[in-house]
């Protein structure tokens, strides 16, 4: 018994437990490998963010870093919790490319999706109108720019404190 509460709780040695992690590891990898022969799957590292979703991040933080949390790739679920049943809740794993977070009251109050030309696909435009919807649902602004303009950031900086400012007096109006 004393040397069960000692095997449990007690130190162990570490070349054991290597060994033991080791043998676990390779058995589970055997099986899955026994069961994936077919159609191995393989994994690599990608880029957090596009070149474009990059440049136009450094603009955006830029201008609202003083202010906002500027967050990359954000889950509508993140930000947006469903109510009712009628939906699927899937809807809400669409990713935004970029949320302005109030850094005091940490509230989101801007989404911006980043187009280029794969948002002229109709899927896309599909994906794009029910983000747009969702969005307009749970009463979060949604801007939309696209890569193929200059995005400047005065122009960027004009179009989203514009946005801000329509939708701070349109939350002033539900009131």
């Amino acid at each position: 018994m004393c040397n069960l509460i000692r095997w449990l709780f007690g130190k162990r040695d570490k070349k054991e437990n290597k060994i033991n992690e080791t043998i676990a590891t390779s058995s589970v990898q055997k099986e899955y490998n026994d069961i994936n022969v077919k159609s191995p799957i393989v994994y690599e590292r990608k880029s957090y963010m596009t070149r474009s979703e990059y440049s136009f991040y450094n603009k955006l933080a830029s201008v609202f870093a003083e202010k906002y949390i500027v967050a990359a790739q954000v889950p509508l679920s993140s930000v947006i919790r469903k109510k009712s049943d009628a939906r699927f809740q899937s809807e809400l794993y669409r990713i935004v490319d970029f949320a302005l977070v109030d850094k005091v009251t940490m509230e989101i109050k801007l989404l911006i999706e980043l187009n280029d030309k794969s948002h002229f696909e109709k899927n896309r435009q599909y994906r794009d109108f029910r983000v747009k919807e969702i969005c307009g649902e749970a009463n979060i602004p949604l801007l939309t720019f696209w890569t193929h303009y200059d995005n400047e950031i005065s122009y960027v900086k004009n179009r989203i404190e514009k946005t801000l400012s329509e939708a701070q007096t349109s939350d002033w109006q539900r009131l």
